[in-house]
């Protein structure tokens, strides 16, 4: 049950709260992909990409989808597993355009079966202002594009809104991650510039989760940078900084200690990171 953004100005930022139960978690560069920043997940014994950026600054993720309209796709002719999509998009694509241009005129799946593990969407951002969420509805795509400076994603079909900001104190039982959707939205609205990775943080920091979904990982992605910030744990006083050229993550603002971890290979755990003070 997570919370992510894409925002344009001056430069692109991406942001993402990974919200779940407590899954061995790992970040790192993917091996034999230049550039290919990861965060995983671990579950049922596979590891599986969840946020990811390219050398490009393409960003794209998965979160969870409450959604009616969610349907299953079964495989056949005219249909794209979403994992090969967006495996493909990070290893070739550079803009989100060029994402649409993969799905062409294929149906997106998402599997596999039953709903309860695959009612998710996804949001695709790249540096150059190009910006959408990829929904099931119904059987079919459903694409919400950025407009303005901001596109949001929590956890239900984002075209229900039609381009609307939810009003503060907003409620609907329908839509999961409501208030989240409209606290980021109204936040993002109101920056200005010039801005530090904190202020993104500061965003996250205002939706995170602590209940039967806690929050283990706030992200926020510089793609003029390649450059990660990551806070675990809902801890916000500590801010790591993984250099995606260099391909480690080190200590940044509010370490006792300085520490430093190479993202290749394996990369590091979640939990390795939480150790550090």
């Amino acid at each position: 049950m997570c919370s992510s953004f894409a925002w344009y100005s001056k430069a692109a930022v991406y942001g993402m709260n990974f919200d779940c139960w407590d899954f061995p978690c790992r970040f790192r560069m993917v091996e034999g992909e230049e550039g290919l920043f990861s965060f995983d997940v671990e579950l049922g014994g596979a590891w599986l990409e969840t946020a990811s950026m390219n050398r490009h600054g393409l960003f794209a993720n998965f979160q969870g989808n409450i959604s009616q309209r969610h349907r299953n796709v079964g495989p056949g002719p005219g249909v794209l597993p979403v994992a090969e999509l967006y495996r493909g998009a990070l290893r070739s694509c550079a803009t989100a355009g060029e994402v649409l241009a993969l799905i062409g005129d294929r149906t997106v799946a998402y599997a596999p079966v039953p709903p309860e593990t695959n009612m998710l969407h996804n949001l695709f951002a790249d540096a150059r202002g190009g910006a959408f969420v990829l929904e099931s509805s119904e059987g079919r795509n459903s694409v919400t594009p950025v407009a303005g400076r901001s596109l949001v994603m929590t956890n239900f079909p984002v075209d229900s809104l039609e381009g609307r900001i939810p009003a503060e104190g907003e409620d609907d039982p329908t839509r999961p991650g409501l208030d989240r959707y409209g606290s980021l939205a109204r936040g993002l609205e109101a920056l200005g510039w010039p801005l530090r990775a904190r202020d993104f943080l500061g965003l996250l920091e205002r939706v995170v989760q602590e209940r039967e979904w806690e929050t283990l990982a706030s992200m926020v992605f510089d793609p003029a940078r390649a450059r990660v910030y990551v806070c675990v744990k809902r801890d916000f006083s500590r801010i790591w900084c993984a250099d995606l050229g260099a391909g480690r993550i080190a200590s940044g603002a509010g370490f006792a200690a300085s520490a430093s971890f190479s993202l290749q290979g394996e990369g590091v755990s979640l939990a390795e990171l939480a150790a550090c003070r």
